[in-house]
């Protein structure tokens, strides 16, 4: 059965078992763009954020934290990979350059 999206869902479409424990969410990526919608980061065990999980950009986090930096400088490196967030994955283009990240490394 669908559950109903909540407000900060992002791209999955969920479902569950009636009478069941659980749930399942579906990310359609190539036949459902929500690129546009995409509210999402990723931390990886590194220290790097990713913008999407279909690019290799990504924002060092670690480094700062490890100089001691201050709110501001982090705020900065949060914005900063907002602002990387493509306006479509990489997948609906015919050349797009090959991921170099397994998603398994980053929880995907």
């Amino acid at each position: 059965m669908p559950i109903s999206p909540g407000v900060h869902d992002g791209p999955a479409r969920r479902f569950g078992f009636e009478g069941g424990n659980g749930e399942i969410g579906f990310i359609s990526a190539i036949s459902h763009s929500f690129c546009q919608e995409c509210n999402r980061l990723r931390l990886t065990a590194n220290g790097m954020l990713l913008p999407c999980l279909l690019s290799n950009r990504e924002v060092d986090i670690k480094d700062p934290l490890r100089r001691g930096c201050l709110d501001g400088e982090l705020i900065k490196a949060f914005e900063k990979a907002v602002g990387l967030k493509p306006e479509c994955h990489p997948l609906s283009l015919e050349n797009h350059e090959k991921v170099h990240r397994k998603m398994c490394s980053v929880g995907g």
